[in-house]
């Protein structure tokens, strides 16, 4: 823990080390009368290009690179420090042209998307741990199937041996789609049991019309119920775990092969002046 907290008060050195460099940097070009969007507008494009070397990395594990833990470090400040440098870069002016406010929105949405990853990188691997054993992803499906022909085996147990006919049509109406894939998405991403608890309330209804056989059935069934909740939860937080960089690398990509054709412009048209 003593190291984490000092590896943080490291990087953060570094990083407010970098905006202050570029604040007088940026102060003595505009003393000596340079146009500072250029020195500004360079400082931004090598980071852009500097953060897309995490992705690189990755796809490069054998070479002696350094770990992806210290790049995946390297990428979140040099992340902040590009946020910082696109303020100084843009300053309080709104784009006037069609390539520069597609550039702002595009940087606006990889910075997001960047920040929200971060944020689910540290917040869900601690919630996945608080409920118990992990899945691996690939597996949920199987296990999911797994539960189904289970459920499915106790309704006919309950229909051929019992005679029961609450319990199959309960099944139909309720669960059957609960248990035909993941379900509640957003509810187990923002912690909401509402879901579960509506299911669980139905099935105490149910169980008043039954007799002792029958709810030990339904009480297997309510079992399992909870057990596809949680694989349900497994599915969604690694889901948006995965997904997000779905998201982020092709709007980095975007983001870049615009910043080129920005430069290209900028000293086609603006250069001489």
């Amino acid at each position: 823990m003593r190291w984490f907290f000092r590896r943080r008060l490291i990087n953060t050195s570094w990083l407010l080390l970098g905006c202050v460099l570029l604040l007088f940097a940026f102060a003595v070009a505009k003393s000596q009368l340079y146009i500072t969007q250029f020195f500004t507008g360079w400082v931004l494009l090598a980071t852009i290009l500097g953060l897309t070397a995490l992705n690189l990395r990755k796809k490069l594990p054998i070479l002696p690179l350094g770990t992806v833990a210290a790049w995946l470090q390297l990428h979140i400040y040099l992340g902040l420090f590009a946020i910082f440098a696109y303020w100084v870069h843009a300053g309080a002016l709104v784009p006037g042209g069609f390539v520069e406010v597609a550039l702002g929105a595009l940087f606006l949405l990889v910075a997001v998307s960047g920040i929200l990853g971060l944020i689910l990188s540290r917040v869900l691997p601690q919630r996945l741990t608080r409920q118990g054993e992990n899945v691996l992803y690939e597996r949920i499906p199987g296990f999911g199937a797994q539960l189904l022909r289970e459920v499915e085996e106790l309704v006919m147990v309950a229909a051929s041996e019992h005679n029961s006919t609450t319990i199959p049509e309960f099944y139909q109406s309720q669960l059957r789609a609960f248990f035909l894939k993941p379900r509640n998405f957003w509810a187990h991403v923002l912690q909401s049991s509402v879901p579960l608890h509506r299911l669980d309330r139905q099935m105490e209804a149910v169980k008043r019309y039954l007799d002792t056989n029958e709810k030990e059935i339904m009480q297997g069934i309510a079992q399992r119920v909870e057990a596809k909740n949680g694989l349900d939860y497994q599915y969604a937080a690694q889901s948006l775990l995965k997904r997000w960089l779905f998201v982020h690398i092709p709007l980095t990509y975007g983001m870049l092969l615009l910043a080129i054709a920005h430069v290209v412009l900028v000293y086609a048209f603006g250069g001489a002046a």
